[in-house]
């Protein structure tokens, strides 16, 4: 039976979104393996449910990638998704991030604004931590505090902090800017696309809490056709 195998237009190239589906991994993958200050906060949070969360010793590299959901049938046990929170049987007390593709918005015939969506989400039990303006007496490892959690002479005044405010803001500060190889710079920028910005959402009965963070980059994949895209 003949088909209809339609054509292509030799002397234009178009976008094939070729590194599309590789973003939500680079992303994870940067967060992997970075140690800014932000980064392993993000690590501390998803890790520790407990109140002294920020006074914890880093984690190391093999429990950050323990709690990537990798694994079929694993999910309660982590703690970083490809994907929306959809689940609503979960009863941990703990925090987790979801990164996705939110939505595309086509420029022209070759450039894109993709959308990607960060669901910085924490159980309503363990919603409050203390700060870290004094961790350092407490655990002499760990990086300077924000000089603004005390005062002049040295006080802490930022006593304590909500933990899902904590992971927003490591999550926004250590991705606006990044570079995904092959791809473009990650921005949390309205210039950009309108859609970017952070609203606060409820899940599962209102037992989790946190924001949805839209952020977006520019991408392109050119080619005359499909198969020199992979």
């Amino acid at each position: 039976m003949a088909g209809y195998q339609g054509s292509y237009d030799e002397m234009s190239n178009y976008n094939r979104f070729t590194n599309l589906d590789s973003i939500e991994w680079k992303i994870i993958s940067h967060l992997l393996y970075s140690q800014t200050k932000n980064a392993q906060n993000i690590w501390k949070i998803l890790k520790y449910p407990t109140m002294d969360c920020l006074f914890k010793d880093n984690v190391s590299l093999e429990e950050r990638y323990a709690l990537i959901d990798t694994e079929e049938g694993q999910e309660t046990n982590k703690r970083v998704f490809l994907s929306r929170y959809v689940d609503d049987a979960w009863t941990e007390q703990c925090a987790h991030l979801h990164i996705y593709i939110d939505g595309i918005f086509p420029t022209n015939h070759e450039v894109a604004v993709v959308n990607i969506a960060l669901e910085t989400i924490s159980h309503s039990k363990i919603i409050k931590i203390m700060g870290d303006a004094d961790a350092q007496d407490i655990n002499p490892l760990l990086p300077n505090p924000n000089p603004n959690d005390s005062d002049k002479k040295g006080e802490a005044v930022v006593l304590y902090k909500n933990r899902e405010s904590v992971l927003l803001k490591s999550v926004i500060a250590e991705l606006n800017g990044l570079y995904l190889d092959g791809i473009g710079y990650f921005q949390f920028n309205q210039k950009t696309n309108y859609y970017n910005n952070s609203q606060q959402n409820l899940w599962n009965g209102r037992t989790y809490l946190g924001h949805v963070t839209k952020m977006a980059m520019l991408v392109s994949g050119l080619a005359e056709g499909p198969n020199r895209n992979f």
